[in-house]
């Protein structure tokens, strides 16, 4: 998961050990030189079709894309206008 998804996430636990042990069964994904370059890609691609997004939006499908991967989310509708993202729809 990236590293935006991980506090996300945080705001939906009562306790920081709960969300500490949800996270451990994931790997954590930094804000590392390729994401930081896809999300700037990213922001202008939108930018020019008049499709803006959201900033946590925006790192994530970015950290996916950069590292090869399939987004996995509830709100396919958030990130279906980014450009070769490939995404898996999971309701809770």
């Amino acid at each position: 998961m990236s590293v935006i998804t991980r506090g996300e996430l945080a705001r939906g636990f009562r306790r920081r050990s709960e969300w500490e042990d949800f996270c451990a069964g994931f790997t954590v994904h930094p804000l590392g030189e390729d994401v930081l370059w896809k999300a700037a890609e990213l922001f202008e691609d939108l930018r020019k079709r008049g499709e803006p997004t959201g900033e946590n939006d925006l790192w994530i499908a970015a950290t996916a894309l950069a590292g090869g991967r399939t987004l996995v989310t509830a709100n396919v509708r958030h990130f279906r206008k980014i450009r070769g993202l490939r995404m898996l729809s999971h309701v809770v």
